[in-house]
Formats: structure tokens, C-alpha cells, sequence
């Protein structure tokens, strides 16, 4: 619970009490703070956050700049929650370039989630896909989704960039999100993506 901060009074001494309650646990209470993050050196066949700790954070937020290694304009990526493969998932996507808009979405349950499209090695070199992603509760208790917006920047000289919404749900009530992996539909993440995660604690 957020705690409000008093005013300083001079002379007052700053006491280890006092950072406690307006300094930490303020940060751990509805305050976004960096979790993990990593740029890829090499190109790699997935990227997982691990050791997520759901007590210390309600909501989480990553931020992913992809490309692909895979012989095309634009291919998608896979996420899953704590390793799990089963038919556990449902997704829903609305996106498009220039005129055309597609949807897509999963009828009967799926092993992972499809996200949004990313960049493949026919793609103009060095140019990355951007997507932010939300998982508004990470606790157990609820089904777990994932929303985010995505840009796959200058997919091809001709027909430009992708922009789409995604909505996620990984169907698990009980299981606390402790990792959360991202996998190329195609090829693998080629080097310089970076995958940022952020979380945030209760705020009241």
C-alpha cells in the first residue's frame, strides 16, 4: 500500500524506518521498476524471463525490439508462460498495413500465444520490430492475459510497416507467472533484439 510522504522538517534525521515506508515499499506499491532486460549478442532460438516473483509484483510490462533470422519480409513470435506447452492458451489479433486489417484468433485452445509480427531477414538490415506488452495481473487467483501494441517498422520497401493489437490468455488459475519465453514462428531471434521486463506491486 502506498504510503504518503510527510514533509521534511528541519533537523529531522532520515532513519532506516523512514526509507523503509516512503522509499521502498513505496517503490514495491504501484511504482514500475525494472526487472530484467538483455540485448542479444547472437542469434538465438528464444529469450525467457525467468525467476519472476509474483508476490512482489501485481502487473508486468515487457518491452521487445525483434528481428528474425528467417528467409522473409515479416514472420510472428510465440510466448508461453512457465514452460507450459500444453493447449493452454487463447489469442485474438487485429492488424494490418497500408488498406488491408486481418483478425485472427484461436477456437479451440492453443499452445501458445501468437503475438504480433516481427521483421524477417529479407526485411531493409538493422530494422526491428517494436511491441509493448501488459500483463495486468500476474498473481494466482485469475487467468492470466496479456495485451500489447506492436509496429513491425518497414516490413519491405513497398508495403511498409505492420500495426496491430494483440490480446492473450493463458487459461491457469493457479500457477503464479514466474517465466514468461518468447520464440520466433521462424529462424531465430537475431542478434541485437532486446527484451526489456518492468513490474509494478499493489498500489493500495
Amino acid at each position: 500500500m502506498f504510503s504518503a510522504v510527510p514533509s521534511k522538517i528541519a533537523g529531522d534525521v532520515w532513519t532506516e524506518a523512514m526509507y523503509d515506508t516512503y522509499v521502498r515499499d513505496n517503490l514495491n506499491a504501484g511504482v514500475l521498476r525494472p526487472i530484467a532486460g538483455g540485448v542479444l549478442s547472437a542469434d538465438a532460438a528464444s529469450f525467457s524471463f525467468t525467476g519472476i516473483s509474483a508476490t512482489d509484483f501485481f502487473a508486468l510490462t515487457a518491452v521487445v525490439e525483434a528481428r528474425s533470422t528467417a528467409a522473409t519480409t515479416s514472420t510472428n513470435w510465440l510466448m508461453r508462460f512457465n514452460g507450459d506447452t500444453g493447449s493452454n492458451y487463447h489469442y485474438t489479433r487485429v492488424y494490418g498495413r497500408n488498406a488491408t486489417v486481418t483478425a485472427a484468433s484461436t477456437g479451440a485452445a492453443d499452445t501458445s500465444i501468437v503475438g504480433l509480427n516481427m521483421p524477417g531477414a529479407s526485411s531493409p538490415a538493422g530494422v526491428f520490430s517494436t511491441h509493448v506488452i501488459q500483463f495486468p495481473g500476474a498473481r494466482p487467483g485469475a487467468e492470466r492475459f496479456a495485451t500489447w501494441f506492436g509496429v513491425s517498422k518497414g516490413v519491405n520497401a513497398s508495403n511498409g510497416a505492420f500495426v496491430g493489437v494483440n490480446l492473450g490468455r493463458w487459461i491457469n488459475t493457479v500457477d503464479a507467472v514466474e517465466s514468461i519465453t518468447f520464440t520466433p514462428l521462424a529462424g531465430l531471434f537475431a542478434a541485437g533484439s532486446k527484451f526489456h521486463l518492468y513490474g509494478m506491486g499493489e498500489a493500495a
